[in-house]
């Protein structure tokens, strides 16, 4: 079973995520939809603990 992040955390890494030239985005409001290092979807990526960056930003 996967453990989910804390919000802070998930919020520290979607922030990180907001800068970063590999986060796909998509509509008006430019809202973060997937890596394009790894492919996963960025709100999945960045909710589990265990997770970490493709490209080693956190």
């Amino acid at each position: 079973m996967a453990i989910r992040a804390k919000p802070g955390e998930v919020a520290r890494r979607k922030d990180v995520c907001r800068s970063c030239p590999n986060a796909e985005r998509a509509g008006k409001k430019q809202i973060l939809v997937r890596c394009r290092k790894c492919g996963c979807p960025i709100a999945f990526l960045t909710a589990f603990q265990g997770a970490k960056c493709p490209a080693g930003h956190w």
